[in-house]
């Protein structure tokens, strides 16, 4: 048995959202801030990828859940590195705008 506790882990913090409502689910974490660009030879790329991967590899998917918020790549990127960790599924919190708040679900492969 492990006393590690949940981490909520966030694709990419977005400027106009509020994280706080994840809390209920671990302790909010953010892969990234930056924001991936379409350019080939962009000195900021490599960094994002370098910290996604460290979060990835930090990802429990046992007991840790996702948030995919942010740049279409760099959520398409995490899911790919969260997935290629587990086994058969993981949790993911999706936004309910009508409640106001996270909803958890697995989703299972």
């Amino acid at each position: 048995m492990t006393d590690k506790k949940p981490i909520v882990w966030v694709a990419q913090e977005a400027r106009n959202v509020d994280y706080s409502d994840a809390e209920r689910f671990g302790e909010v974490h953010f892969m990234t801030a930056d924001e991936f660009k379409p350019l080939a030879n962009s000195h900021l790329n490599p960094g994002i990828i370098e910290a996604i991967d460290r979060a990835a590899a930090a990802f429990d998917p046992r007991t840790d859940s996702l948030v995919l918020t942010g740049n279409p790549v760099v959520i398409g990127y995490v899911f790919h590195k969260v997935r290629d960790k587990a086994d058969c599924g993981f949790n993911i919190l999706s936004w309910d705008k009508m409640r106001g708040c996270y909803n958890s679900f697995v989703f299972t492969f």
